[in-house]
């Protein structure tokens, strides 16, 4: 049960911070051009196109004391909406900078982006239909397996709906490789051999 309360205090105090985040954000996005969102823009992070998509730990609601939280950003086209990656992605580096960055009482936390498609060498937020892709033809069987945690923890309900029942397909409704055993002895050794 503590996990559990850990894991929800960690997933209320990202979306608070979120939204104070996208507050500062949406109002300097009206005030240098409104023009560019012809239907406005919404006030809570609850009805933005921008999923954050827990992994590990935080997915599975058991964190322990001092653990990172591993997120993903999944952005959806906006239909016109006046919405673009560059909206997204500033978004994304200022609510993890919000989060990790140490303040007069200390961090948040540590946020780690790392399991997103391509690693490092990804982009911060990706498309859905990318995201999927790249599960689909790119991913390790450890990337699948991390899927089976993964849980949409703020977004638009529609957008969010999409990327969850996405990551169930990938996760759970693919035919397992036929070297699977070889596949999980492998990861097994390598996770030994590191620690």
């Amino acid at each position: 049960a503590t996990l559990e309360q850990l894991g929800v205090l960690a997933e209320l105090t990202l979306r608070a911070v979120y939204q104070e985040v996208w507050q500062n954000l949406r109002t300097g996005l009206l005030r240098q051009d409104a023009s560019s969102f012809p239907q406005g823009l919404p006030e809570r992070v609850e009805e933005l196109p921008l999923c954050v998509l827990a992994m590990g730990k935080l997915g599975g609601l058991e964190p322990g004391f001092g653990s990172d939280l591993d997120i993903l950003f999944v952005g959806e086209p906006d239909g016109g909406k006046g919405w673009s990656m560059e909206v997204y992605s500033k978004l994304a580096r200022r609510l993890v900078r919000a989060l990790s960055s140490p303040g007069r009482q200390g961090r948040f936390y540590e946020v780690d982006t790392r399991l997103r498609p391509m690693g490092q060498q990804g982009t911060l937020v990706v498309g859905l239909d990318a995201f999927a892709q790249y599960h689909r033809e790119s991913a390790g069987l450890w990337e699948r397996q991390a899927l089976c945690r993964a849980r949409v923890i703020v977004g638009e309900e529609q957008a969010a709906g999409r990327l969850q029942q996405t990551c169930t397909d990938l996760a759970m409704e693919r035919p397992l490789p036929g070297d699977l055993r070889e596949q999980m002895a492998s990861m097994r050794q390598r996770m030994l051999d590191d620690f």
